[in-house]
C-alpha cells in the first residue's frame, strides 16, 4: 500500500484573515468645507492619480490620519496592515510601504508640477516619515509691468571677489596648526 503524501489529502483552506485590525481612516468625519478634504479630492481626481489605486488609498489614509489623529505617530507597520491589507509585516524583509511612499511622493510632485500648480494647499509627505504635512500656498505676486526699464547692473569693481574668501580661515587654521607644532 502506498504511503499517503501531502498532496494526497486536500489541505484545509485557511480561514479568511480577520480584518479587525483594519482601521481605514474614513474621511466622512471631515467637514466637506475642510480645505484639506477639498485638496485631497482634487488630487485623487487628477490625471497623476488616475488608475493609481494604491497611491489613492495611501494618500487618503495618511491625510485622514493627520487630520483625525494629529498627535498619534504613524508607523510603517500600521500602514502595511491598514492600507495594504497585510496580515503580518516585517519592514526588514518587505519594503512595500517604503516603495509605495516613494511612488506617492513622485505622483504628488507630478500633480503639483502640472494640474495642481495653482492649488491653494500643498500636501506633502516628507522623506523619512509617512505623516502628511499641509502648507498654504501663497498666491504668486502679479508682476508689475514697467515700460522698458532695464535693471541697473553693478559695476564690476564694486563687486568684491568672494571667490577666494575661503582662503582666509584656511590660512588662519594652517598657521595655528604649524605654530602649535613648532612650539613643541
Amino acid at each position: 500500500m502506498p504511503r499517503p503524501s501531502l498532496n494526497t489529502f486536500p489541505r484545509p483552506k485557511p480561514a479568511p484573515a480577520s480584518h479587525s485590525h483594519n482601521r481605514h481612516v474614513s474621511l466622512d468625519r471631515l467637514p466637506v468645507a475642510n480645505p484639506a478634504h477639498a485638496q485631497l479630492q482634487r488630487i485623487l481626481n487628477s490625471r497623476a492619480f488616475a488608475g493609481a489605486h494604491r497611491s489613492q488609498l495611501f494618500l487618503r489614509y495618511i491625510v485622514g490620519h493627520a487630520l483625525n489623529h494629529p498627535d498619534e505617530p504613524l508607523k510603517e507597520y500600521n500602514i502595511a496592515l491598514d492600507v495594504f491589507d497585510r496580515d503580518a509585516y516585517d519592514p526588514a524583509v518587505d519594503a512595500t510601504v517604503r516603495v509605495e511612499a516613494g511612488r506617492l511622493r513622485s505622483r504628488l510632485l507630478e500633480y503639483y508640477a502640472g494640474e495642481g500648480q495653482s492649488d491653494p494647499l500643498l500636501i506633502e509627505i516628507p522623506k523619512g516619515g509617512y505623516r502628511a504635512v499641509f502648507h498654504s500656498r501663497q498666491p504668486a505676486a502679479v508682476p508689475v509691468s514697467r515700460p522698458h526699464l532695464v535693471p541697473a547692473k553693478p559695476m564690476p569693481s564694486a563687486i568684491p571677489r568672494l571667490r577666494y574668501l575661503w582662503a582666509i580661515p584656511v590660512a588662519f587654521l594652517l598657521g595655528a596648526l604649524f605654530g602649535h607644532r613648532s612650539s613643541h
